[in-house]
């Protein structure tokens, strides 16, 4: 079941989805496997906690550019901002579904990101999508 999830998740954001939601609980299993399908794709990884904030993840560890950007607004500028192509892991990203101004600026960057080869992968152990 994992494998195809894995594969279907690659497949999507070789397609150029721009935001996926995926439910786990898993979330540390599931940044080791985003990571290696990152490396497999030549992509950049980025993880995202609010505690955390924003920091590259290099597949065997985690490079310390973080404390920066815990707002998630400014951590989607930091994915608007970049260059590279790009895997961007937005961990429990779901409380910030009840802020409008969250929504629309997520929202903003999905139209944004249409075409390019970047991708938002936000996880939660529960489902909550803005209407």
């Amino acid at each position: 079941m994992i494998k195809e999830t894995l594969k279907e998740i690659d497949i999507l954001v070789r397609a150029r989805y721009s935001v996926l939601y995926l439910l786990t609980h898993e979330e540390n299993r599931l940044e080791s496997l985003i990571a290696e399908m990152a490396a497999t794709q030549n992509k950049k990884f980025h993880v995202w906690t609010a505690t955390k904030g924003m920091y590259e993840h290099d597949g065997s560890h985690r490079k310390t550019n973080s404390d920066r950007f815990h707002d998630p607004s400014e951590a989607l500028n930091f994915v608007m901002e970049g260059k590279d192509p790009g895997i961007y892991l937005f961990k429990d990203f779901h409380p910030f579904l009840d802020d409008p101004q969250i929504v629309r600026r997520l929202r903003d960057v999905e139209f944004d990101l249409r075409g390019t080869y970047k991708s938002i992968l936000l996880t939660a152990p529960v489902l909550n999508l803005p209407v």
